[in-house]
């Protein structure tokens, strides 16, 4: 399959965890080289739904690959198709 031909609603493949993975902000941090408060501020506002224990956020595979998909940026035309 070409680049062109590639559905937009995959993940690239460094993003691919197990769906049942217990991903810590520290992991999703390293993932995606940002910084692990920007990861706890996806989490505290929802924007990556998680699990708080102890002060502690806790992210299934599952969630993370779903964030990705909905983060990724689409081209323009793809954009006004869906509009």
């Amino acid at each position: 399959m070409s680049k062109m031909e590639q559905p937009t609603d995959t993940i690239h493949k460094i993003f691919d965890v197990q769906d049942d993975a217990v991903l810590h902000a520290e992991d999703i941090a390293k993932l995606v080289n940002m910084h692990t408060e920007s990861v706890r501020r996806w989490c505290r506002t929802g924007k990556l739904p998680s699990y708080n224990f102890a002060g502690k956020y806790i992210v299934v595979g599952s969630d993370f690959k779903e964030f990705m998909r909905k983060a990724k940026i689409k081209r323009r035309w793809e954009q006004m198709l869906n509009e």
